[in-house]
């Protein structure tokens, strides 16, 4: 029986190494064509940009299109100053909204007699502050130290 177990265990081993020995490979051919993906994608970037450097020199100097040209660039530089600027506006009401709907919920809570957030919180500092307190004066009286959760259902 003592044989038949090593050799199932051999066995596991090898099959669990073998498997390791896949899984790294695998990897490692993955990671290799990330990289290859990445270069290829940081050529056909290069060579497209130098392409279209060549074409608006080209259309710049066609007398006929460069009016056009001019334009359209002005257009562009227009259109993402505005996109720009509504984008910050949006920024604006986004945050007004969400100071709205706090204030809205901070009184829904009081109205429901529930503590909000920001008072949990207050109250857990002031908790944590007479908690020290106690427990000095338990070490100074000789006693036992106090823990937040004992002051609470004390």
């Amino acid at each position: 029986m003592s044989n038949r177990t090593s050799f199932v265990d051999e066995s596991r081993e090898r099959v669990q190494s073998a498997y390791n020995n896949a899984y790294h490979n695998v990897e490692t051919e993955i990671q290799k064509l990330q990289k290859q993906i990445e270069g290829q994608r940081k050529d056909l970037t290069k060579r497209t940009e130098r392409q279209l450097k060549r074409i608006r020199k080209e259309l710049r100097g066609n007398k006929t299109i460069r009016p056009y040209v001019d334009r359209v660039e002005s257009l562009r530089s227009d259109v993402s100053k505005e996109l720009e600027s509504r984008g910050k506006a949006l920024e604006k009401r986004s945050k007004a909204f969400e100071k709205r709907i706090e204030s809205g919920f901070e009184n829904l809570l009081g109205s429901l007699n529930l503590a909000s957030r920001s008072e949990v919180d207050r109250l857990d500092k002031k908790l944590k502050r007479v908690t020290k307190k106690l427990n000095a004066l338990d070490k100074s009286m000789g006693g036992a130290p106090v823990s937040s959760k004992t002051a609470v259902a004390e």
